[in-house]
């Protein structure tokens, strides 16, 4: 059962820590991870990581519930994600729209109400997605769906370190890259908490605090985690 008293950010940043940590952590325990906590951000029943491939779309982690689905549902619903590299929703899977009325077929026959797929990129093109089920509509219940996609970035971080061939040579700057993923994601949770947004709101601040003091993102971000104050201004909330 998912604890909801805790916060959306220490579940973000409990992520980010994995993905940053001194000691190496193996791939697939991060993506378990991403796959639980995506599944307790938006109170859902089920949650998937969906890695794909040039001829294929695999299931690298799910969630351990009992009554979880079977693996080609999360797959119909990732693999239209990644061929569009946007947000798939499908909020009422009883009164889906026509082109999405097979697959809501099938979700409604292992008891899913609503499922959302958010892409998961590297350098921009997708190669995943992190996968959602909820037992009632999505919209009957508050969710934050925006953190879903923040997990879905974490997770491209996460399967860029995991790569074979070519990126093994590069795994410095690919670690690298995932610990400025990690830390401005962190600083998005630091903000959120600190100011009362919702974790897109507290990505705009976030980018309105670097076109102010015209610094790059991850240096702004890197100071907030440091413990440094967060003053927002006028114009640091995008319109």
């Amino acid at each position: 059962m998912t604890d909801n008293t805790v916060p959306v950010t220490t579940r973000l940043a409990s992520v980010s820590g994995m993905l940053t940590a001194p000691v190496h952590r193996d791939s697939h325990e991060i993506l378990d991870a991403i796959a639980q906590q995506a599944m307790a951000v938006v109170s859902g029943s089920c949650a998937a990581v969906v890695a794909s491939y040039p001829t294929s779309f695999v299931v690298a982690a799910s969630t351990d519930e009992s009554a979880a689905p079977p693996d080609s549902v999360f797959m119909g619903v990732a693999s239209t994600s990644v061929a569009t590299n946007a947000v798939v929703v499908v909020d009422d899977t009883a009164e889906p729209s026509t082109r999405w009325a097979a697959f809501a077929s099938d979700a409604v026959g292992v008891g899913l109400a609503a499922v959302r797929a958010y892409p998961i990129r590297i350098d921009g093109g997708p190669v995943g997605a992190v996968v959602v089920g909820t037992e009632e509509p999505w919209m009957r219940t508050p969710r934050d769906a925006m953190s879903v996609q923040v997990l879905a970035d974490l997770a491209g971080a996460a399967l860029r370190l995991s790569d074979d061939g070519e990126r093994r040579h590069r795994s410095d700057a690919v670690r690298a890259d995932a610990a400025d993923t990690a830390d401005t994601e962190f600083a998005v949770g630091i903000i959120a908490e600190r100011h009362g947004l919702d974790i897109g709101a507290a990505h705009d601040v976030l980018r309105g605090l670097a076109r102010r003091t015209g610094s790059p993102i991850v240096d702004v971000a890197r100071r907030i985690a440091a413990g440094g104050d967060v003053v927002i201004g006028s114009t640091d909330r995008e319109e």
